[in-house]
C-alpha cells in the first residue's frame, strides 16, 4: 500500500514538471455564498478568487501548504493532500477604531491603528481576579482607590481626572452624568478583551470622554462560538485578609441560540495593617465587603437577524473606613448597592454588506449610605441615591475591504434622585437629563507601493436638556486620525489624531443642597477640551518599540471653592493643560522569554492663573519593567512599577505624596485531561511590603496574595 502511494505521488510530480498542472477550487462563506478576492498563497505563488469564488493554482507543490486569507474572515491553512474542492471560510470579527458595539456577526472589517490599544484576555495566560488588576499594568492608566478586590476603584487616563474617563460595556456608556465609574462593579469573568482609547473621545462616546475611553468587550459570543461542546466552569479563589471567591459558569450552544450564565460570590475583610501618625500599627477596620454577581447572556440567530440580550446584576455591601484622621466619623459607615444592567441588541445584515444595528439598554443603580451605628451622635446619617439610565441607538453602516462608513442616532434619558432620610430638607427631588445625539463615522484605507494609509473621521452632535435648567446645551465634536504603515522586513507605523471633547456637570455639582455650608450651582457650564496625540512604532518579528506624545487642554474645569459668603460651591474657575510622553518596548529575542518596558512622564498643570501648579493626584511619572517566562502549559511573570511624586491638593501649601515602588509576581499552570481543563494560579502583590498612599490620610494595602483553581468541564 505504501509503495503504491509513492508511485502515485511520483507520477503526479512527473506530470506536473512535464506538462504543468492546474488545480481549481471554490471558496464560499458559511452562508454558502461565493467569496471574491480571497488571497490564495501556495509556495509563494499568489492568486485571487473571482466573483464566483473560483481560484486556480498553477504547478502546485504537493508538499507545501495552501493559505487562504481575506480581511474579515478567519485564515485557513490546509495540507495539499487534505484540500477539498470547496473551501468554507468563516466570518471573523475585526475591531474598528472608535470602539463600536460588538455583536455576534457585527464588527467592521478594517482595523486602523489611530490611537486604540486592545488587551486580549488570554485564557491560558495570567489569571486576573479583577478589572483593575488588568489595567494597572498600563503605563497611561492610574488606578484610584485601595488596591484590593472589592474596593471602589476608578481610573485616570494620561493624567486626566477620573470623571473624564468613560467606561463602556460593548460600546454602551456606563458612567452617570459627570461622574467617574467604579471598575469593581464589572465581574472579570465576562471580559474577552479591553479597548483603550486615550485623548478626547466625545465624538465617539459623548459627554465625559475628555481623557479617554475604556471599552469592555464581553466574551459571550467569542467564547461560545469557539466551543464545540457545552461547558461548565467552576472556580474557587482565596487569599489575604480572608479573601474568598467562588464562580459557577455554564455555556450552551446550538445552531439557533447561545446561553452564557455566570454566578459569583466574593467577600473579604481587607483588614490590612497601616502605620499611624504616632508611628504604631493598626488594622484597617470597617473595610470589608461582600459582592454577588449574576450574568445571563442569550443569543438567537435566524437567517440574517441576530438578537442578543445581556443582563448583569450586582448586589454589594461595602465598609467605608474613611481617612485615618477621621476614623471616628466613619467607624460604622456602610454602602449598600443594587446594580442592574440590561441591554438588547438587534442586528440585521443585508446581502450587500449593509448592517442595521439597534441597541436598547436600561441601567438601574440604587446606592444606600448608612452610618446610623456611629458611636458619635453627630455623625449619624442615612441616604439613598437612585440613578436610572435608559437609551436606544440605531446604526446603519456599510463595509468593504477598503472603507467603512456609518451613521447613527442615540437617545438617552437619565433620572437622578437623592434622599437624605435623616435630613429631608437636604434631599434632591427627581431630576431628569435628556440627550439626543447624531453621529457619523468613516474609515478609509489607501494602498500604494510605499505606505498603506488609514484615515479615520468621527463626528457627533449632542443636545442635552435639563428641564429645570433654563438653557439647552448643544455640542459639536470631532475626531480625525491618520495612520501610515510601511511593511517590509520590519513594520514602521506613523500616526496621530486630534479631536474635541466635553463633559457635562454631574447632578451633584448642579443641585447639591448638603447643609448650610455647601450648595450646588445650576449655572455651571460644561468642561470643554481639545487635544491629540502623535506616535511612531517599529515592529519586527522579535520586538516592538513605540513612542507617543499626547496633549490635552481643558477649559471651564469645575472646581469646588469657598465663595465670598463662606459657602462651598462648584464653579467653572479652572483650566488645565496635560502633556504626556510615553515609551514602550517589548522583546522576545530569547525563546520563551518576554521583556517589556513602559515609561510615562506627565506634566499636568493648572493654568488658571499665571502661577502654574501641578494637578492633584496625578503622578509625575510611571515606569513599569516586567519579565515573563512562558512554557507550553505554564508561565511566570515578575513586574516592577515605580510611581513618581504627586500633589494632594491645589493651593499654595500642598502636601507632596512621595514616590513609591511596587513589585508583583504571578504564575499559572494549565492542564488538559480528557474533558477537563485545569488552571492553577498564584498572584503575589507588593512583595517588598511598601507602605504608600495615593491620597493623603488614606493608606494602601501592603503585601497581599491570592490563589485559586479554575476547572472547565466539557459536557
Amino acid at each position: 500500500m505504501r509503495s503504491r502511494s509513492v508511485i502515485v505521488f511520483s507520477l503526479l510530480v512527473l506530470i506536473n514538471s512535464l506538462f504543468g498542472v492546474h488545480i481549481t477550487g471554490k471558496i464560499i462563506s458559511e452562508k454558502n455564498k461565493p467569496i471574491q478576492d480571497v488571497i490564495v498563497n501556495h509556495n509563494g505563488r499568489i492568486s485571487l478568487s473571482n466573483k464566483n469564488g473560483i481560484y486556480t493554482i498553477e504547478n502546485p507543490n504537493y508538499q507545501k501548504k495552501i493559505l487562504f486569507h481575506k480581511i474579515g474572515y478567519t485564515d485557513i491553512e490546509v495540507e495539499f493532500s487534505k484540500l477539498k474542492t470547496t473551501t468554507i471560510m468563516n466570518f471573523e470579527a475585526i475591531e474598528l477604531e472608535g470602539l463600536s458595539t460588538i455583536g455576534k456577526q457585527w464588527q467592521p472589517t478594517i482595523s486602523p491603528d489611530t490611537g486604540k490599544k486592545t488587551i486580549k484576555i488570554n485564557k491560558n495566560s495570567t489569571k486576573y481576579i479583577s478589572l483593575p488588576q488588568i489595567l494597572k499594568n498600563e503605563a497611561n492608566i492610574n488606578i484610584k482607590g485601595i488596591s484590593l478586590p472589592g474596593s471602589k476603584q476608578t481610573i485616570s487616563i494620561t493624567g486626566n481626572e477620573t470623571k473624564h474617563s468613560v467606561i463602556m460595556l460593548d460600546g454602551i456608556k456606563l458612567n452617570s452624568q459627570g461622574e467617574a465609574f467604579d471598575l469593581s462593579t464589572i465581574p472579570v469573568e465576562i471580559i474577552d478583551k479591553i479597548e483603550i482609547l486615550d485623548g478626547s473621545g466625545s465624538a465617539i462616546a459623548g459627554s465625559g470622554s475628555v481623557g479617554g475611553i475604556i471599552n469592555i468587550v464581553t466574551k459571550s459570543h467569542n467564547d461560545c462560538e469557539n466551543l464545540q461542546q457545552d461547558r461548565i466552569n467552576l472556580s474557587s479563589y482565596f487569599g489575604s485578609y480572608n479573601y474568598q471567591k467562588n464562580v459557577l459558569g455554564f455555556f450552551k450552544k446550538n445552531n439557533l441560540f447561545n446561553i452564557n450564565l455566570t454566578l459569583s460570590k466574593e467577600n473579604s475583610l481587607n483588614d490590612f495593617l497601616f502605620k499611624t501618625i504616632q508611628g504604631d500599627f493598626q488594622k484597617r477596620k470597617n473595610n470589608s465587603y461582600d459582592t454577588k454577581d449574576l450574568t445571563l447572556i442569550t443569543s438567537i440567530s435566524f437567517k440574517n437577524i441576530f438578537i442578543t440580550h445581556k443582563s448583569l446584576y450586582t448586589n454589594f455591601n461595602r465598609g467605608l473606613p474613611g481617612p485615618i484622621n477621621l476614623i471616628q466619623m466613619y467607624d460604622q459607615a456602610k454602602l449598600y448597592g443594587t446594580l442592574l444592567k440590561n441591554t438588547l441588541q438587534i442586528h440585521y445584515e443585508t446581502s450587500k454588506n449593509i448592517n442595521v444595528i439597534s441597541n436598547l439598554y436600561s441601567f438601574y443603580n440604587r446606592i444606600k449610605y448608612s452610618n446610623l451605628r456611629s458611636t458619635n451622635q453627630i455623625y449619624k446619617s442615612e441616604s439613598i441615591n437612585k440613578t436610572i439610565r435608559k437609551g436606544v441607538d440605531l446604526k446603519i453602516n456599510k463595509r468593504n475591504d477598503l472603507c467603512f462608513y456609518e451613521i447613527g442616532i442615540e437617545k438617552l434619558i437619565e433620572t437622578f434622585f437623592y434622599s437624605n432620610i435623616l435630613a429631608p430638607k437636604n434631599s434632591i427631588s427627581e431630576k431628569e437629563s435628556k440627550n439626543l445625539a447624531l453621529f457619523a463615522n468613516g474609515t478609509y484605507l489607501f494602498q500604494n507601493d510605499l505606505f498603506n494609509t488609514e484615515f479615520e473621521t468621527n463626528l457627533r452632535y449632542d443636545k442635552i436638556n435639563l428641564p429645570k435648567i433654563e438653557n439647552d446645551n448643544e455640542y459639536y465634536n470631532y475626531r480625525v486620525g491618520l495612520n501610515l504603515k510601511y511593511e517590509s522586513r520590519y513594520n514602521l507605523i506613523l500616526g496621530g489624531n486630534f479631536g474635541s471633547g466635553f463633559s457635562s456637570p454631574s447632578f451633584y455639582d448642579l443641585f447639591w443642597i448638603g447643609d448650610n455650608q455647601t450648595s450646588g450651582n445650576p449655572d455651571l457650564k460644561p468642561e470643554l477640551s481639545k487635544g491629540g496625540k502623535i506616535y511612531g512604532k517599529i515592529n519586527t518579528d522579535k520586538s516592538k518599540l513605540k513612542f507617543e506624545k499626547t496633549l490635552n487642554k481643558i477649559e471651564n474645569k469645575i472646581f469646588w471653592y469657598k465663595s465670598v459668603n463662606n459657602l462651598w460651591k462648584p464653579g467653572n474657575i479652572r483650566d488645565s493643560k496635560i502633556e504626556t510622553y510615553q515609551l514602550n518596548f517589548l522583546s522576545n529575542f530569547i525563546e520563551n522569554w518576554e521583556i517589556e518596558f513602559f515609561w510615562m512622564r506627565t506634566f499636568a498643570f493648572d493654568i488658571s492663573s499665571e502661577k502654574k501648579q501641578f494637578v492633584p493626584h496625578i503622578p509625575t511619572s510611571k515606569t513599569i519593567v516586567s519579565v515573563k517566562y512562558m512554557l507550553k502549559n505554564a508561565s511566570a511573570k515578575i513586574s516592577y512599577t515605580r510611581f513618581g511624586k504627586q500633589r494632594d491638593k491645589l493651593d499654595d501649601h500642598p502636601r507632596i505624596i512621595k514616590d513609591y515602588e511596587l513589585v508583583d509576581f504571578t504564575t499559572n499552570y494549565s492542564l488538559i485531561f480528557k474533558k477537563y481543563q485545569f488552571l492553577l494560579f498564584l498572584n503575589l502583590n507588593n512583595i517588598l511590603n511598601v507602605r504608600y498612599e495615593k491620597i493623603e490620610q488614606t493608606p494602601n494595602s501592603t503585601f497581599n496574595w491570592n490563589s485559586g483553581i479554575s476547572i472547565k468541564i466539557s459536557i
